[in-house]
Order: structure tokens, then sequence, then C-alpha cells
């Protein structure tokens, strides 16, 4: 399958916040890689702090990346492009954000923050062909009549209307590649699985690359074709999402799974994974604070990342099955 997006060796640091000479920096994404081809849904999940942000932030262009290679379509586009984006990438990659809300002005309705981006990327012209396609998109995204969500402001829509909005926002330009960055997480679970059908319809029928940012296992499965475990700026785990889930070899993965609730297991015995912070120890394994199976070696030595006889990859000391 060949790569609509290509990441190498991603890295971001952020240096000591309020000018603290003597603090440390942080390394909010260390050696990221990883593919993202057209039609497929890969899922970044984590814990909160883990990095997943950042990255699909650093894929978008609104970080700088410290180091790393992202090719878009083959383009290196920190090489050809690297002050900033150009309008033509915008138009391919597109972001949705966690809080519809706040990604939304108040002041403006809904057909105006669909037109202007239809009219930056020069997708409609102005007049009857541009409305015609508010229209377009608002019907795309399951909101009709489209005439009458047009004239709306966001906060006469429901939050997973706002969510929806937002969505047919980021189509507008066309992309080819979308980063959904916890898009269902400020929703009623009762509406998430419709946000998630909605994401999936989209994606088989605009042949998008999705990149869905999440720390919902069960979305996770879902959504994803492929799995990637983020924990304190690195992948410790990638892999086909069945086969990830069902048989989870890094530590940190078989901690997230075990939080997951099973319909067979009673309620209040799932182990919620710990609060404790990553290893400060930057030379070995940020997971060596928590991890049940530590040795010496993982005290001050950073694992590799491995892959298995089944295309697996794993960032771990322990010896590793097929």
């Amino acid at each position: 399958m060949t790569a609509l997006l290509s990441v190498r060796g991603l890295c971001k640091t952020f240096a000591p916040s309020g000018g603290d000479r003597g603090g440390s920096a942080i390394a909010a994404v260390r050696d990221v890689s990883f593919d993202v081809a057209a039609g497929e849904a890969v899922a970044l999940v984590g814990e909160s702090g883990s990095g997943k942000s950042t990255t699909a932030r650093l894929i978008a262009r609104l970080e700088t990346p410290s180091a790393g290679e992202i090719r878009f379509a083959g383009e290196d586009v920190l090489r050809t492009e690297p002050h900033r984006p150009s309008l033509g990438f915008r138009s391919r990659v597109q972001m949705i954000f966690q809080d519809p809300f706040a990604s939304l002005n108040p002041f403006h309705t809904v057909g105006h923050h669909l037109r202007r981006p239809l009219l930056r990327h020069r997708k409609a012209a102005p007049g009857p062909p541009l409305d015609a396609a508010v229209g377009r998109l608002l019907e795309a995204v399951g909101l009709t009549p489209a005439e009458d969500f047009a004239r709306k402001h966001p906060h006469e829509c429901s939050g997973g209307q706002r969510q929806r909005i937002a969505i047919a926002r980021a189509l507008a330009p066309g992309p080819e590649l979308v980063l959904a960055d916890e898009p269902t997480s400020m929703l009623d679970v009762s509406i998430r699985i419709d946000l998630l059908n909605l994401l999936l319809a989209l994606k088989t029928q605009r042949r998008l690359g999705l990149l869905f940012i999440t720390h919902d296992l069960g979305a996770a499965r879902y959504v994803a074709d492929r799995i990637l475990v983020m924990f304190a700026g690195l992948i410790v785990e990638s892999g086909e999402t069945a086969a990830l889930l069902d048989d989870p070899r890094h530590p940190y993965t078989q901690l997230l799974v075990s939080a997951v609730p099973s319909p067979d297991q009673p309620l209040g015995t799932t182990r919620a994974p710990s609060a404790s912070r990553p290893s400060s120890a930057r030379a070995g394994c940020p997971f060596s604070g928590r991890c049940p199976f530590v040795m010496e070696r993982c005290l001050t030595e950073l694992p590799a990342l491995r892959v298995t006889a089944r295309g697996r990859e794993v960032r771990c000391h322990l010896p590793l099955a097929p």
C-alpha cells in the first residue's frame, strides 16, 4: 500500500517555560515514524500528555518540528516549504479539533464558516455556486435542511451538530488527509457512534487518509485499520487493530487494554492505568517506573523499536513472540 503520508524520525522539543534557563527542555515527540495510506484509518492512542496531539499539529504544520521528515504524496514538505506551508498543502491536509465550539467563531453563521475555505481555496465561485457548495457540504455531514443550518450560529447547534460543522469545514478544501484530534471526546456518549460512522463513511467515499487521535481504545478499534500506541513521546507499539488489541505485546499497551471495561467483567473490577509520571531517567525506558517486568537494563538503555515476524513493532527489552 503506497503511503500518502510518511513520517520519519519526527521530533519536537519545547524549551523551558517562562524563560527558565535552568529548567529542562520537554521532549514532547521523539523519533516518531509511521505511514498513512489513502483510504486508511490509523489511530494514535495514549494517555494525556503522551504527545499525540503534538504529533498531529506537527503534521498539520501548526508546530515546527525540531527534527525529522514529513513526506506527503512523496514530497518532502519540510524541505520544499521550509518556512510555512503553502495553500496547496493546507488544501490537502486538514485538521478537526477536539472542541467544536472553540474552533467556530460564535459571531458568524455556519454558512460563513463554510464559505471562507471554499473561497480561499477556490473551490466555488461567489453567488449561487458558492451557496450550492455550502449546501453540499452540510448534506455530506448529515445536517439538513442545509439552508436552515447555513443561517444558524454555532450556539444554536448542539455539540454533535457543531462537530459536524467542523468536519464540513475541514472537507471544504477537498483534503486527501484528515487529522482528527479527539473529535468525539467532548460529545455525549449517545452521539459519539454517529460521528464515528460519519468519519468512516467519508473516509470510504472520498478515499481519505485518516489519522485518528484518541485515548479511547474502543473508538480506535471501531475506526482504525492500524493502531500506534504512544507513551512519553515515543511509539511503543504498532500493528493491525484486531491483532494489537487482542494480543498486546508492550506492557503499556497491556495496561491500556486491561483498563477497557469488558461486558463479562463485574462493575468496579477494572484497573485503571496508574497516574504516575513517566520515568525521569532519559537514558532508559520512560515506562520503567510503571512496568511490572522492569529489568536493570530498562533503567539505563532506551529500547529500540523491534519488528516481529508478523509485522508488529514493539519498543521493549522483553523477548518478543513472533
